[in-house]
């Protein structure tokens, strides 16, 4: 469940009337200078604007803040802190703010913002050159909604963290936003909105939380957050109903877009025809070649926490979602050092089955990939289609309730230190064993042929049985002869560079037009979506009517010491 920015616009304050109140407002400033001389004097930075939200069971949520301000020298002193609020049902009683020096009584309704609070530092005003922290508190009502994919089952809210004015404010923010799940909410019961969370973890009262951080945010604009979970985690009531346009305004939206598009097609018929026959088309056919490289649909990669360990390499390629023609010859690798796949002649061979005795077990995929290799050493392709399929499909399933950012970032660590394990190698004997047990990881670095090149230039390497006796040396120099063993010490050099050019032509005896095989899968595994007819997106809450463009969200158009 990805939601993007296209949600922003929402709730009590129409987009249509929302525009033209920024129009108006614009007027207004041009004209009469609404923004006081007073107010254009403060300039500040934020290092670090960090919130944890905590949704409640009886649909509001807790808002916690801790703010921190520096004043530029020269600027007037930041001694009231403006903090945009999601909606106006917000609970003042409920408002606390104190820093280092002790407590804050004096918060206000915002006088300079739509929707917020204003909070007077007094004694704990930040003078110019100084460096300050404000801590605030505040329940806001009415904050959980119908989730709009699955409004029968799940709820959402979605909160973005207060900003300030960009006439105010210069550098970097240290974002950090934490939201807490009702408590009961299970790790599989999760999911986000937006933008995947950089971590979740079990706070003090035993919830789970999602947290975003980002280091270089800007600090006067906007970032939006938002999560959904099972509607049993809020009380009867508790959850909102969306807001919905009304019949006027779309009527009004209507026909001043009729009137716009006429226009375009009078003042220049040539451009409209080319974007309808031409540029339409072309972006058609663009998205649909992205959609096509994707093996899994985008909704799977929302849900859950965790990482999804125990993966094989070939599984872990797949949710890394590397070419498929690399995690097809990661597949034939394994199945060359467990004895069941060999190859004639040197490095482009046909493949065929070979007897072994002591073969160890295969894994679902490789029996089904093996199954599809035929007699003459060729594939067929409908089977090889259709194993691919069942593997992502089971991948999927396997990784479903965990994490996808967190797996993929613990199996890109995985493939580094295979990496670390083979450069470690102090003997020609070690480093051929620990390239040959890492081989299938080493293959999922999009420059492994770089990196064998520099690991083992200026090495020797006995090469492993199993690519001796499906590659031989390639007409190699050898480096000092053969070993107790019987294999051959060759040059590092050598043999990354022989390994190299063979998988690159053992690839393509395999899935000759890589593009034309990988669609026909993603057909499958991910289909094209379907046009929906509805158009609003009801997950998250609230709305406000902000300056700079917020609805749905936490605002604070121009705040923070005025």
């Amino acid at each position: 469940m990805y939601r993007t920015s296209d949600s922003l616009f929402r709730r009590s304050v129409p987009r249509a009337v929302f525009i033209l109140s920024v129009v108006f407002l614009g007027v207004v400033l041009t004209l009469g200078g609404a923004v006081t001389t007073r107010a254009q004097d403060y300039a500040f930075t934020v290092p670090q604007n960090y919130s944890d939200v905590f949704i409640n069971t009886d649909g509001s949520i807790t808002i916690r803040y801790q703010l921190t301000f520096y004043c530029e020298m020269g600027a007037h002193p930041i001694d009231i802190v403006d903090i945009g609020l999601p909606t106006d049902d917000y609970d003042i009683s409920t408002a606390r703010a104190w820093t280092d020096a002790g407590e804050i009584y004096t918060i206000y309704p915002s006088e300079y913002i739509d929707i917020g609070v204003e909070v007077h530092l007094g004694a704990a005003t930040i003078y110019p050159g100084e460096t300050g922290t404000l801590y605030f508190e505040i329940k806001n009502y009415n904050m959980v909604w119908y989730d709009d994919e699955q409004p029968d089952t799940h709820a959402s809210m979605e909160f973005s963290p207060t900003w300030y004015g960009g006439a105010f404010t210069s550098g970097t923010t240290d974002l950090s936003i934490s939201i807490h799940f009702p408590e009961g909410v299970g790790p599989d019961e999760t999911i986000y909105h937006y933008r995947e969370f950089d971590n979740w973890y079990y706070d003090d009262e035993g919830r789970i939380a999602f947290n975003w951080r980002d280091t270089e945010a800007k600090p006067s604009k906007q970032y939006m957050f938002g999560v959904s979970f099972p509607q049993e985690y809020v009380d009867p009531g508790g959850i909102g109903t969306p807001y919905h346009e009304p019949i006027l305004i779309t009527f009004i939206k209507l026909i001043g877009s009729l009137f716009a598009a006429v226009f375009f097609i009078i003042v220049n018929p040539f451009t409209i025809f080319l974007f309808m026959f031409i540029g339409l088309p072309i972006i058609s056919v663009i998205r649909a070649r992205r959609r096509k490289l994707k093996y899994f649909p985008p909704g799977v990669a929302v849900e859950g926490v965790g990482i999804k360990r125990g993966l094989t390499a070939p599984e872990a390629a797949m949710v890394l979602e590397l070419p498929l023609n690399k995690v097809i010859t990661m597949i034939l690798f394994g199945m060359m050092k467990k004895g069941y796949v060999r190859t004639e002649g040197n490095g482009t061979p046909k493949i065929f089955e070979i007897e072994n005795i002591e073969k160890p077990e295969l894994h679902k995929y490789e029996e089904e990939f093996l199954a599809s290799l035929s007699a003459d050493g060729t594939f067929d392709k409908a089977k090889l289609k259709k194993a691919m399929i069942a593997m992502i499909k089971a991948t999927n399933k396997k990784i479903k309730g965990f994490s996808r950012r967190e797996t993929k970032d613990y199996y890109k660590n995985i493939v580094d230190l295979a990496w670390r394990h083979v450069t470690a190698a102090k003997t020609p004997e070690l480093l051929g064993e620990e390239w040959s047990d890492k081989l299938e990881w080493i293959l999922m670095d999009k420059k492994y042929d770089e990196r064998m090149e520099e690991t083992f230039t200026g090495r020797d390497i006995v090469i492993p049985r199993w690519y001796h006796t499906n590659w031989g040396s390639g007409g190699r120099t050898y480096a000092g002869g053969s070993t107790g063993s019987g294999l051959p010490k060759v040059s590092g050099a050598d043999l990354a560079n022989n390994f190299v050019t063979g998988v690159e032509s053992f690839s393509g005896k395999v899935v000759s037009n890589v593009e034309s095989f990988v669609s026909s899968i993603t057909e499958t595994t991910n289909p094209a979506p379907k046009s929906s007819s509805g158009g609003y997106r009801s997950s998250g809450g609230g709305g406000c009517a902000c300056a700079c463009a917020c609805a749905g969200c936490a605002c604070a158009c121009a705040g923070g010491g005025r």
